[in-house]
C-alpha cells in the first residue's frame, strides 16, 4: 500500500498529519493539493481519457455537463487510500470523469449528506475568467477554488454545499476534465 502514483511530498506522515490539522481547523473543510499525481500517472490517465467517450447529463434545473464511468485502477485506488489517510475510514459511493466547458454548470445541492468529494483535475483548459470554478457554500459563507491540472479539491461535504458556476463564452472550444469521487464516510 505505497500509494505510488501520488506525489512523495504528500505521502510522508508529517504532511499528512498537517493536511488532517488544517481540515480539522477550517470552518468550510477543503483543501486543494497541486501537482497531486507522478507526472507519468498523469500522462497515463490523459490518455485514458481522450479515448473516453461522455454522455451529456442536462436537467435545467439542477446542472450541465458531460459524463462518463471510469473503472477503478490502481491510480483511483491510490487517490482513494489518501483520503481514508486524510479523513478517516470511507467506501467509494460513486465515481465519474466530468467534462466541463462552454455552457456548463452544475447548481447547489440541497442534501448536506456527510460524504467527502474529490474533484481531481486531469486535465484544465478553461481560462479562470471564463467561469468553470468550484464554489463551496456554508451558511453565509463561501470559497471559490479555481482548478488546476493535476491538483485535487478535497471536501467533507458536511453542512456545506457545492456547485460549479456557469462557463461563459470565454471558454471557447475548451474544456475541463476531472475524476469526481464520493465516499461516503463510515
Amino acid at each position: 500500500g505505497s500509494m505510488n502514483n501520488i506525489n512523495n511530498k504528500y505521502l510522508n506522515s508529517e504532511t499528512i498529519s498537517e493536511i488532517k490539522k488544517y481540515f480539522l481547523n477550517q470552518e468550510i473543510k477543503v483543501i486543494k493539493l497541486n501537482n497531486f499525481l507522478i507526472e507519468e500517472t498523469l500522462n497515463k490517465l490523459k490518455d485514458r481519457i481522450e479515448k473516453t467517450s461522455y454522455k451529456l447529463k442536462y436537467i435545467p434545473t439542477r446542472y450541465n455537463y458531460e459524463e462518463a464511468n471510469i473503472d477503478i485502477d490502481d491510480t483511483i485506488n491510490d487517490i482513494h487510500k489518501f483520503l481514508m489517510h486524510i479523513l478517516g475510514k470511507n467506501k467509494i459511493s460513486k465515481i465519474s470523469i466530468k467534462e466541463i466547458c462552454h455552457k456548463s454548470y452544475t447548481l447547489l445541492t440541497d442534501k448536506q449528506e456527510n460524504t467527502v468529494k474529490a474533484f481531481f483535475y486531469i486535465k484544465t483548459e478553461i481560462p479562470s475568467d471564463a467561469g468553470a470554478y468550484h464554489i463551496i457554500v456554508k451558511k453565509a459563507k463561501y470559497l471559490k477554488i479555481i482548478p488546476e491540472e493535476n491538483s485535487i479539491i478535497i471536501m467533507n461535504t458536511h453542512k456545506s454545499r457545492d456547485f460549479i458556476n456557469y462557463v461563459n463564452s470565454k471558454a471557447k472550444s475548451k474544456k475541463n476534465r476531472f475524476i469526481e469521487l464520493k465516499c461516503k464516510c463510515q
